[in-house]
C-alpha cells in the first residue's frame, strides 16, 4: 500500500484440482483492501476481454514450449537407453512415434505463431483505418464486413487444409486485392483448393 503495509488480502484456500497444481486456482477475500483502476470507469469489461485475449494467447505460446519441452526429453532419453542391442531411437516404432511427436510440435508452434501475426496484422490495419475520420460511416460498415471476414478465415485457418486457408487470407485479406474474388495469388494450390471443393475428393 502507499503507506508501507500490507494490504488486507486473505488467501482463503488453494482449490485441489487436476493438471498444473503449482498453478493453482484459488479463493481471495478483500476486506478493506487497496487497489488501483487499470481501465476507464464503466469499461471494466472491455479491460478483461483485453487481457483474457492476451492471456489466451500466452496459453497457446506456452503449450507450443511445453510440447517442445516433452520432444526434446523423450529424444534424449531414447538417444541415451538401449533395449535388443540398439539405442531406442534406433528402433522402427519408436522413430515412428518421436517423429509423429516432432510434426505435432512443429505444427503447434507454426499455428501458434500465424495467430501472432494475424493479432498483429489486424490490430494495425485497424488502428490505421479508424485515424482518418472522413467518410467514417460507410467506412465502418466496411470494418464490420472485414470482420466477418476474418471470423471465416479464422474458421478456415482451424478447419481447413492450409492451401485453402492461405488462399482465402490472400484474397479476402491482402491489402492488395483486397475483397476481390477471382484474383488468388499465384502460388495458390489451385489443385488442393478444387480437390476439397468437389464432392468425393
Amino acid at each position: 500500500m502507499p503507506d508501507g503495509e500490507r494490504n488486507n488480502l486473505y488467501i482463503q484456500r488453494l482449490k485441489d484440482k487436476l493438471g498444473n497444481r503449482s498453478n493453482a486456482s484459488s479463493e481471495i477475500e478483500l476486506l478493506h483492501i487497496y487497489g488501483v483502476m487499470v481501465g476507464d470507469e464503466g469499461r471494466g469489461i472491455r479491460t478483461i476481454i483485453d487481457m483474457v485475449q492476451h492471456n489466451r494467447y500466452y496459453c497457446a505460446a506456452s503449450s507450443s514450449g511445453l510440447m517442445r519441452q516433452s520432444l526434446v526429453q523423450a529424444l534424449h532419453h531414447t538417444s541415451h537407453r538401449s533395449a535388443f542391442q540398439r539405442r531406442l531411437i534406433d528402433q522402427p516404432l519408436m522413430r515412428n512415434v518421436l517423429a509423429d511427436l516432432a510434426l505435432e510440435t512443429e505444427a503447434s508452434l507454426a499455428l501458434t505463431l500465424r495467430i501472432g501475426r494475424a493479432m498483429d496484422e489486424a490490430a494495425d490495419a485497424l488502428r490505421d483505418e479508424l485515424a482518418d475520420q472522413s467518410d467514417l460511416e460507410i467506412r465502418a460498415r466496411g470494418v464490420t464486413e472485414l470482420m466477418a471476414v476474418c471470423l471465416q478465415a479464422a474458421q478456415l485457418v482451424r478447419h481447413a487444409p492450409a492451401a485453402v486457408a492461405d488462399a482465402f487470407c490472400a484474397s479476402r485479406l491482402g491489402q492488395r486485392w483486397h475483397g476481390a474474388y477471382g484474383a488468388l495469388p499465384a502460388g495458390s494450390d489451385f489443385g488442393a483448393i478444387l480437390a476439397r471443393a468437389t464432392p468425393g475428393g
